[in-house]
């Protein structure tokens, strides 16, 4: 061996041991641009908030990154699901990113780095906070005190998933639940949705728990293109939330979309329709404009509807009724958007059935597999009636 050889190595051994906790050390810089929610990539969306008449507001999200100690994150499509919503609704929003795990430390991604940047960001004020995918009681106690002192001042809070059990308690329930949380948001899972949303009093402000099983703003669910299609009700939901915490919800409301339960209509009829029931606080009238959308719940494919007038009297009640175009048999959605001169009024969506008699119930092949240009046959099963 060179005899300069082992002197190179222990050289070498002293950069490398010197390199990397250089490499491994978490910056304040790399802290602020990890929980960015900046980004260029837009995805397909329904905006049902943008330009509401609440205005903007400034919200403060505490995001869920994973069962990791803040030195690095896996957050998957934790901070996505915030971006998500600010494409539906008017946010002004910044992120702190929150780790552990059972029977371990909670800390703030960037540790110590972390937790700093939450102080700093605390001082300012918000009309809202977030805590997406974590129960409140992880944070540490002086993060959670300088929220709920917020909150007890008129600020709102919104809480997905494990949420703030030891401040969200029965006394501090409003029943029943405001119909703004309700009211013309499509039911999604078995759980109707007055099951899964609650409301709360905090001192001066307003609170909101929407109670299922998420990493972040909306339900843990396994891809498929009805998942995908049902994306924007889910986070119709959380935005409404939000509005109704913040003190935002507006002065009109959509309280039903195609009635109280989804309605079966049948495909060969003619002249099938459905009713939107709107209501309004405002001590005048006020007139403006509905836009319609049917929506597949199985692939997301639209079907334009006509716009319809709106009017409503002062403290009034309207009920609209809505064409509904001839589709193939399946399940639905019904989207609405009312726009006055002022914005977006409110928004809201139901579901419903289209039925026929005929239809293909299932196909089976005389084969599992064939060779490109070879042809495979087998027979068709009508269905009783097609749902």
């Amino acid at each position: 061996m060179n005899r300069w050889t082992p002197v190179f190595l222990a050289s070498l051994l002293i950069v490398v041991a010197g390199v990397i906790p250089a490499l491994a050390a978490t910056n304040a810089q790399e802290v602020d641009e990890a929980s960015s929610l900046q980004s260029d990539l837009v995805t397909p969306h329904k905006p049902w908030g943008q330009g509401h008449v609440g205005g903007r507001v400034k919200t403060l999200f505490f995001i869920y990154t994973g069962a990791y100690a803040g030195e690095w994150e896996d957050p998957r499509s934790s901070v996505r699901e915030v971006v998500e919503l600010n494409q539906r609704f008017d946010l002004d929003a910044e992120a702190l990113l929150f780790c552990g795990k059972a029977g371990s430390e909670w800390v703030f991604h960037g540790q110590k780095l972390g937790e700093q940047r939450a102080e700093r960001l605390l001082k300012k004020n918000y009309d809202l906070y977030v805590l997406a995918g974590f129960a409140m009681s992880n944070l540490p106690a002086k993060i959670q005190y300088l929220i709920l002192k917020e909150v007890a001042d008129g600020a709102g809070l919104l809480c997905c998933g494990p949420g703030a059990g030891e401040y969200m308690v029965d006394r501090r329930k409003i029943a029943p639940t405001p119909g703004f949380l309700t009211g013309g948001v499509p039911q999604l899972r078995e759980a109707p949705v007055a099951d899964v949303v609650s409301a709360y009093q905090l001192g001066e402000g307003r609170g909101a728990w929407l109670r299922y099983g998420t990493r972040s703003l909306v339900p843990n669910n396994t891809f498929s293109p009805s998942e995908q299609a049902a994306y924007d009700y889910h986070m119709m939901l959380v935005g409404r939330a939000a509005l109704w915490a913040a003190g935002r919800e507006g002065d009109l409301s959509i309280d039903a979309v195609m009635g109280d339960q989804p309605p079966t209509l049948d495909r060969t009829a003619q002249g099938n329709s459905g009713e939107i029931a709107i209501s309004s606080t405002l001590d005048r009238a006020i007139e403006g404009t509905a836009q319609l959308e049917l929506r597949r719940a199985a692939d997301g494919v639209k079907y334009a509807i006509d716009a319809q007038p709106v009017a409503l009297a002062a403290l009034g009640q309207a009920n609209l009724t809505v064409p509904i175009p001839q589709v193939p048999a399946g399940d639905y959605f019904l989207d609405v958007i009312v726009r006055s001169k002022r914005g977006i009024e409110t928004f809201g969506a139901g579901a419903l059935t289209v039925a026929s008699d005929f239809g293909v119930e299932a196909v089976s092949v005389d084969s599992s597999f064939v060779e490109v240009g070879e042809s495979i046959s087998g027979p068709s099963h009508p269905p009783a009636r097609l749902i």
